[in-house]
C-alpha cells in the first residue's frame, strides 16, 4: 500500500470519525441520563449506581463488536454486511457449530470477562475521582454553559461533521482499493447500514 499513503491516511481519518460517531451515540445516552438525575440527591445517588455497569456495557459492545467484524471480514472478505441477517434464516445450530469449530470461541469469551471486570472497576474509579473534584458552590450560569458546551460536543460527535453534511456510508469509499474501503467503517457502522439495506431490501422480506 504504499503507493496509497494519502488514501490510507484519509481511511483512519473517516474511520476516526465513524469511532467518535458511535462513542457518542453511546455515550450521550448516559449524559442525558446525567442531566434528568442531578435535579436531587436520591436520582444522583441511582445515577452513580448505574452509571460504571451501563458505561461498562456500552464499552463492551462497541468493543467487542469488532473482533465479530474481524472475523466476519476473515470468512466473507468484507465487513459486516446486510447478509449477516440471512443467517437467521440458515440451521442455527450448524452455524454455532460452525463458529465453535472455525473460531477462538473460549478465548474471546475468556477476554470479554476480563475486559469487562477491569472497564467496571475503572468506571467505578472516575466516578470516585470525578465525585471528588463536583463543586456543588459552582453558580448555574457557569454548569449551563458546561452543558451547553459538551451538549454541542456531543451533536458533532453523532453528526461525524461540523458541514452541511452528516458522515454517511459513501465516506467509507475512500479508494479504489477494496481493502481500504472494507476497511473504513467499524462494526457499529456496519451493522447500522446493514440493518437498514435489510429492512429495506426485498430479498430479505
Amino acid at each position: 500500500l504504499s503507493n496509497y499513503r494519502p488514501y490510507v491516511i484519509k481511511m483512519f481519518w473517516i474511520g476516526t470519525r465513524y469511532d467518535i460517531r458511535i462513542a457518542c451515540y453511546a455515550f450521550a445516552l448516559l449524559f442525558v441520563l446525567a442531566l434528568l438525575c442531578m435535579f436531587t440527591e436520591l436520582t444522583f445517588k441511582l445515577f452513580k449506581r448505574i452509571y460504571p455497569p451501563l458505561a461498562t456495557l456500552f464499552t463492551v459492545v462497541i468493543a467487542y463488536s469488532t473482533v465479530v467484524n474481524v472475523f466476519y471480514y476473515k470468512t466473507y472478505g468484507n465487513h459486516i454486511y446486510v447478509f449477516i441477517f440471512s443467517l437467521i434464516d440458515d440451521d442455527t445450530k450448524a452455524i454455532l457449530l460452525t463458529i465453535w469449530n472455525d473460531y477462538p470461541v473460549i478465548p474471546i469469551a475468556l477476554g470479554v470477562i476480563a475486559g469487562t471486570f477491569v472497564l467496571y472497576k475503572l468506571y467505578k474509579f472516575t466516578m470516585k475521582v470525578s465525585e471528588r473534584h463536583i463543586n456543588k458552590k459552582r453558580r448555574i450560569p457557569a454548569a449551563a454553559v458546561a452543558v451547553l458546551v459538551i451538549t454541542s460536543l456531543f451533536v458533532v460527535g453523532i453528526r461525524g461533521s461540523v458541514g452541511k453534511f452528516t458522515l454517511r456510508p459513501a465516506n467509507a469509499q475512500v479508494s479504489s482499493v477494496t481493502l481500504l474501503t472494507t476497511l473504513t467503517p467499524n462494526a457499529g457502522m456496519a451493522v447500522e447500514w446493514a440493518w437498514k439495506d435489510f429492512k429495506s431490501s426485498s430479498v430479505f422480506p
